[in-house]
């Protein structure tokens, strides 16, 4: 386990994290997954939802934590939102 926290999100939605790479987390009834230097949100999509055409909606609920739906930094803590 690295010793980096992966980042912290909103005040009433904090999640501070080892920066484990590729690491799935369950708080509060959400799932979060820990970035790694070769993540994309399409690849994320694919992994979870079965498509990377689905990474529009992970996007949605992060884009406070993303410049961009094509920039993601390392040791980020994104929120994986439900299948539907």
């Amino acid at each position: 386990a690295g010793a980096v926290e992966a980042a912290r999100v909103g005040a009433s939605n904090s999640l501070s994290v080892p920066c484990e790479h590729g690491r799935v987390v369950h708080r509060r009834g959400r799932r979060w997954y820990v970035t790694g230097a070769d993540d994309t949100l399409w690849d994320l999509a694919e992994r979870f939802y079965g498509s990377g055409r689905a990474y529009p909606r992970i996007y949605r609920v992060n884009r406070k934590r993303l410049s961009s739906p094509h920039v993601v930094r390392p040791c980020l803590a994104l929120r994986l939102p439900g299948r539907r």
